[in-house]
């Protein structure tokens, strides 16, 4: 699939070009999600039946949308279970599955899936069952007494931010300049400034503070 962007157009149209025999399957970052709205909801709804898009949600989105169910209400979220319920909802009816797990796809691709371990295998129907339980719940307790944990979902998180930090820290102590360093430490650093650029394209921003904010996160 192409995308073709005019940077003069002051409506910001993107084109996109497919094959219209193959529509092309897309899953999106889950801040995307969050912050669909109803016109955002409306124009995927018309991609699905106008054109045959197909969506479909990450592990990625499932964890983190989860993870905040059980949030305290904050000023700038004065009803964190009804935000997140919201995005399951839209999951729900809108997106046709959950995409199979990073680790399986990597045992596939080398020709290992036979020893993958059950852990590293998406179940899919049991992920299906729990964001439908999600949609349809009235409160938290509705989500709770089935057994589904936002405490051990916001725990996973916790753990994987530490081990992702810790081989980042790493990677800096032992990389000089990750622009010209071309070992793995080196491509490591470069693939993460470059998310961290990408995340923050629309505005102006100074590399060397922001990477201070985000290691504080």
């Amino acid at each position: 699939m192409g995308v073709d962007v005019d940077s003069t157009d002051p409506d910001g149209v993107v084109h996109l070009r497919y094959d219209s025999t193959r529509p092309p399957g897309v899953f999106f970052d889950t801040n995307v999600i969050l912050g669909l709205g109803d016109a955002g909801e409306a124009a995927l709804r018309r991609l699905k039946a106008e054109c045959g898009f197909r969506f479909c949600f990450s592990m990625l989105n499932f964890v983190k949308l989860l993870s905040h169910l059980s949030d305290a209400p904050t000023k700038k979220t004065a009803n964190p279970f009804e935000k997140y319920r919201a995005a399951f909802r839209r999951v729900y009816s809108l997106f046709d599955g959950v995409l199979p797990s990073a680790e399986s796809m990597l045992m596939r691709g080398v020709g290992l899936k036979e020893s993958t371990g059950k852990m590293w295998i998406v179940d899919g129907a049991s992920i299906e069952y729990q964001v439908k339980v999600i949609a349809q719940a009235d409160s938290l307790e509705d989500v709770l007494k089935v057994g589904i944990s936002p405490a051990h979902y916001k725990m996973l998180r916790a753990i994987d931010a530490k081990s992702f930090l810790g081989v980042v820290a790493e990677a800096r102590n032992t990389v000089t300049d990750p622009v010209k360093d071309l070992e793995a430490g080196g491509r490591l650093l470069r693939r993460f400034y470059g998310y961290l650029i990408f995340e923050r394209a629309t505005k102006r921003f100074i590399l060397k503070n922001y990477l201070t904010t985000k290691n504080s996160r």
